[in-house]
């Protein structure tokens, strides 16, 4: 399977991740992050994949910038291929989207 990991099987039982890693605003604070490590099962940690990169659901209405930065850039090789991540990433999104943030605003670059 492509999506394996290295070095991990699908049938363990979890991943080990420690709190301190854990991105986002629920971050726990540093009093907080020398607690024993998160124990995340893989179906957690791709949903939270999913979740974060807005594959699962629409992230809000906004700028292409807004959203290329939270999934840390959208693969732009292929204009059309940039166009259709981004509307798959954001909600009520247009093609004039992007076209504005890549040639309007120039608040993207390809």
């Amino acid at each position: 399977m492509a999506n394996r990991l290295v070095g991990h099987s699908e049938h363990s039982e979890g991943v080990h991740v420690p709190i301190s890693a854990r991105a986002g605003p629920e971050r726990p604070s540093a009093a907080r992050s020398a607690a024993l490590p998160l124990r995340l099962t893989w179906d957690q940690v791709r949903g939270h994949r999913l979740r974060r990169h807005g594959l699962f659901e629409p992230l809000p209405a906004g700028s292409a910038v807004d959203v290329t930065s939270t999934v840390c850039g959208i693969h732009a090789q292929v204009g059309s291929a940039a166009a259709l991540s981004l509307a798959r990433r954001v909600r009520d999104a247009n093609v004039g989207l992007l076209t504005d943030a890549l040639w309007q605003d120039r608040s993207l670059v390809k």
